[in-house]
């Protein structure tokens, strides 16, 4: 090794695997560390890619967006983002939902979620003149569509859970994952605010079941997922549907009226100023 090359080693010893920017000085004591800053965001963009995405609401009925997964997150999004705005209580429910069954079932593959509903409140398609759901399903960020987790591993596969020709109904038996599936609706049926899960008809006896050994092992939230499974909607074989309330945060029928809702006098913080629902 020759001399020159000698008076660089102290240098890039110094500096570590950054790019160094100029020359180095003679006296290793006097080399100046130069960080490069493009070495630098590329280092702070892959730390924030694996940080675990994270949804904080300081106001729950506020159109939020999913966020963009990371690839260690434990959902994917399958739809294009402008029709995936829910209300921010959902839109969190459902990240930390998936984020419990990868806790304790890490061998799972992330389960996908598709359409919540437009950033203007309104049906996914509504935009572009072809509505992906009937009318009022998908609207003001109340619901999502979510995939079953599959035997096989079929949860991300764009394909109907069952034998079906035309995604309207399951015509044979269905391969879901129920320990899975059961789990991931009991963690999203957490919160009473969730009023409805619609999965398949060929489906719902046996998810059925799985949520009610759940119960009885004294999982948080199976009961309350049992009691609002229903089938009979179409186009529930590749993905199950979930709504959270559309009433008064305070849950009281203040006038009386037989609803929760906007015109009940002490509503503050409000979702729905129907009075038909």
């Amino acid at each position: 090794m020759n001399m020159m090359n000698a008076r660089w080693i102290p240098c890039l010893l110094v500096a570590g695997a950054l790019v160094l920017l100029g020359s180095c000085a003679d006296d290793p004591a006097e080399a100046p560390v130069v960080a490069d800053a493009a070495v630098e965001a590329e280092a702070e963009a892959a730390a924030e890619a694996r940080a675990p995405v994270r949804v904080t609401c300081e106001q729950p009925q506020t159109l939020t967006l999913l966020p963009p997964p990371g690839e260690e997150d434990p959902f994917r999004s399958l739809s294009p983002a402008k029709y995936q705005y829910g209300r921010c209580e959902l839109v969190a429910l459902l990240v930390d939902a998936a984020r419990d069954v990868r806790a304790q079932m890490p061998d799972r593959s992330p389960v996908g979620v598709a359409d919540l509903s437009q950033e203007d409140g309104n049906i996914p398609g509504t935009d572009v003149g072809g509505l992906r759901h009937p009318a009022p399903s998908h609207t003001n960020g109340f619901s999502a569509d979510i995939t079953y987790f599959r035997k096989g591993g079929k949860t991300l596969e764009d394909s109907p859970a069952c034998p079906s020709k035309t995604r309207e109904f399951c015509e044979g038996p269905h391969d879901l994952d129920l320990d899975a599936t059961a789990l991931l609706m009991s963690r999203l049926a957490r919160t009473k605010r969730l009023v409805q899960i619609l999965v398949d008809p060929i489906m719902e006896a046996d998810v059925s079941s799985a949520l009610d050994r759940l119960a009885s092992a004294g999982a948080e939230g199976a009961a309350e997922a049992r009691a609002v499974l229903a089938s009979g909607i179409p186009f529930h074989a590749d993905h199950f549907h979930v709504s959270v309330s559309r009433a008064c945060y305070d849950g009281i029928d203040n006038d009386g009226d037989g609803k929760i809702d906007l015109d009940d006098p002490e509503c503050d913080d409000a979702l729905d100023d129907d009075e038909s629902r």
